[in-house]
C-alpha cells in the first residue's frame, strides 16, 4: 500500500496535511476529536482497495499547522472545504467525505461551502439539540485544561474517554495499545477548545434543508441520547439521507466493529 503526503493551504494560511492511499474514486476522511489521520487505521486496508482515500490531519495535530490562540469551528469548516476543493481540482471529479464525530460537523458544514463534495458519510456528529442540549458544566473543560497544563496528556485523554464520552473500559484498553496512541496524546491540548466549540455550535436546519447531496448518517444503536438526538435531527432535516443504526455499537464502531462500519460505508457508496 503506497501513500503520498500532500499539503493544502487553508483560507487563513494554515498548512493542512493530507495523506493519499489507494486507487479509485476520491474519498476524503475527516477524523474527530483526540485523533489524527491515523484514526482510520482499522478500516484503511479495506476501504483503500475500493477508493483513493485522502486522510487529512485537522489543524493543530499531526503534520498540519495551527494558529496559536486562534480557533473556531468556522475555520475548520473552511479547512475541510479547501481540502475538498483541492482534491476535486486534482482528480477532476466530485468527492465523497467520510467523517466521524467533531469531524462530521465540519464535513456537514463544508458541504454547504463547496460543490466539490458530492456525497457524505457522517458518523455521530455531536450536534447540540433541544432534546439533548450541551452541558454548561465547566468542570470537564477545567479538568482537561489542568491535566494538559500539568503535562499529563495521557491523563487528559483517559479522562475525556471515561468521563466525557463514556467509552467502555475494554475499548479504552485497546486504544492505549494502538500504534497511534502517542499521536492521540500529542493532540490532547486541543480537547478544551473543541469541547467549547461544540457547545457553541448551532445547527441551522433551514440551511441544511437545502443540502441535497446523498448522505449516510450512522449512529451506534447503544450510543448515548445526545448522539441519538443529533442523528434524528439530521434524518428529519437532510432531504436525501439514509440513516443506519449500528447494532451493538456506540461512538467508536470504527475501532470496536470495523467490519460493520466498512460494510455499511461500502453499501452506501456502491456504484
Amino acid at each position: 500500500m503506497t501513500a503520498d503526503l500532500l499539503k493544502v493551504q487553508s483560507p487563513d494560511g494554515i498548512s493542512l496535511a493530507v495523506e493519499r492511499v489507494g486507487q479509485g474514486k476520491p474519498v476524503l476522511a475527516v477524523h474527530g476529536t483526540t485523533s489524527t489521520r491515523g484514526r482510520w487505521a482499522p478500516v484503511l486496508p479495506a476501504l483503500s482497495t475500493h477508493f483513493a482515500l485522502y486522510l487529512m490531519d485537522r489543524r493543530g495535530r499531526g503534520a498540519s499547522g495551527d494558529a496559536p490562540g486562534v480557533h473556531s469551528m468556522a475555520l475548520e469548516f473552511a479547512d475541510v472545504a479547501a481540502v475538498a476543493d483541492a482534491i476535486s481540482q486534482q482528480t477532476g471529479s466530485g468527492i465523497t467525505v467520510v467523517a466521524h464525530s467533531y469531524g462530521a460537523i465540519c464535513a456537514l458544514e463544508a458541504a454547504l461551502l463547496t460543490p466539490a463534495i458530492s456525497r457524505l458519510v457522517v458518523y455521530e456528529p455531536p450536534i447540540p439539540t433541544e432534546a439533548a442540549p450541551e452541558s454548561h458544566d465547566e468542570g470537564p473543560v477545567e479538568r482537561l485544561s489542568a491535566l494538559v497544563a500539568s503535562g499529563d496528556n495521557s491523563g487528559a485523554l483517559l479522562y475525556f474517554y471515561r468521563s466525557v464520552i463514556g467509552m467502555p473500559e475494554t475499548l479504552i484498553g485497546r486504544m492505549t495499545t494502538r500504534d497511534d496512541w502517542p499521536a492521540r496524546t500529542a493532540v490532547a491540548p486541543t480537547l478544551p477548545r473543541e469541547i467549547m466549540a461544540t457547545r457553541r455550535y448551532r445547527f441551522d436546519a433551514q440551511r441544511f434543508a437545502q443540502l441535497t447531496i446523498p448522505t449516510l448518517v450512522m449512529v451506534g444503536a447503544e450510543s448515548p441520547p445526545r448522539y441519538q438526538s443529533s442523528t434524528a435531527l439530521l434524518a428529519q432535516t437532510l432531504p436525501n439521507n439514509q440513516t443506519v443504526s449500528l447494532a451493538g455499537q456506540q461512538h467508536n464502531a470504527i475501532d470496536a466493529a470495523p467490519d460493520l462500519f466498512i460494510r455499511e460505508t461500502l453499501r452506501f457508496l456502491a456504484p
